[in-house]
């Protein structure tokens, strides 16, 4: 279980990607959709379980 401590929008070209952080250190790039699709905030508890279907999209 890890919580979402920031997340950054970047530009790759012509397409956004989020850079989700979690509080274990890592981070996810996720594109736009993903980030929507899911509602990801910070704040947010996520579990393995979430964390993997976010990541697979």
């Amino acid at each position: 279980v890890q919580e979402i401590t920031a997340i950054n929008l970047e530009h790759k070209g012509r397409k956004k990607h989020r850079v989700v952080c979690l509080d274990g250190g890592s981070g996810l790039t996720i594109t736009e959709e993903t980030y929507l699709k899911f509602g990801l905030s910070v704040g947010q508890i996520l579990t393995e379980a979430e964390q993997r279907e976010i990541e697979t999209g």
